[in-house]
């Protein structure tokens, strides 16, 4: 029993990291996309002066 209980402890906390790393990556990932909608911001509004 207590063999189970530490195993449950253990998944559990693996599952804690996994999903922790995973935020961060998601994080990023749309911190990128961001960046990269600004820059096509900026590059749209450079044209329309030109015109």
């Amino acid at each position: 029993m207590i063999f189970l209980t530490i195993l449950l402890t253990v998944i559990q906390f693996s599952i804690l990291i996994y999903l922790f790393f995973s935020v961060r990556n998601v994080k990023k990932m749309m911190e990128t996309q961001q960046l990269e909608t600004n820059k096509l911001l900026v590059a749209i509004r450079k044209i329309e002066d030109k015109l």
